[in-house]
């Protein structure tokens, strides 16, 4: 099985999401990781020795007009990269842990008919979590608060891993992801 991780920019994004992999790592399955290269998992996701594919896209939130057109430009070259990496990999799933990296990955799956899984650590999920939530195939939460922005059904309170025994441990890789 190949896992993509998608979910970059901060510490916040992506130390959860090694914690993840890790622990897909250790059940043999591959986990690819898709960012940018002035995001922090530029840094860290090499670190791990995970491979990790590159694409070019912007935040939205917190930033000027500025960068927000040159974001909103990127959206579609950024979608159709994810959609040739998902292509590539052969992936099986998308876990996202949110933030602008995220969501070109994630509409690229929708697009590709890839189950997509979702961590969102905050009691209020990001605007990429809100967006996509409708076409999430399992919603990983750590605050009940968060549950109304995902389909029914859809949603359970796993808490938030910072390594890979707490990934184990709080039961995310039987409840969002097969084998």
């Amino acid at each position: 099985m190949t896992v993509v991780f998608a979910g970059g920019g901060t510490g916040g994004h992506v130390v959860p999401a090694l914690a993840v992999a890790e622990g897909i790592r250790a059940r043999n399955h591959r986990a690819v990781f898709v960012g940018t290269r002035s995001g922090m998992e530029a840094k860290l996701v090499p670190a791990q020795n995970f491979e990790i594919r590159w694409i070019e896209i912007g935040g939205l939130q917190g930033t000027g007009w500025r960068k927000q057109s040159k974001t909103v430009f990127q959206i579609p070259a950024s979608v159709v990269a994810s959609a040739r990496v998902l292509k590539e990999v052969a992936a099986d799933v998308v876990f996202s842990m949110g933030g602008y990296v995220a969501a070109p990955v994630m509409m690229a799956a929708i697009l590709r008919k890839i189950p997509i899984v979702v961590m969102e650590p905050n009691a209020m999920p990001g605007l990429t979590s809100r967006k996509m939530g409708r076409w999430v195939t399992k919603a990983l939460l750590s605050f009940p608060e968060a549950v109304p922005f995902f389909r029914p059904g859809r949603s359970e309170i796993t808490g938030r891993p910072v390594r890979h025994v707490t990934a184990l441990r709080a039961g995310l890789l039987k409840a969002g992801l097969p084998g």
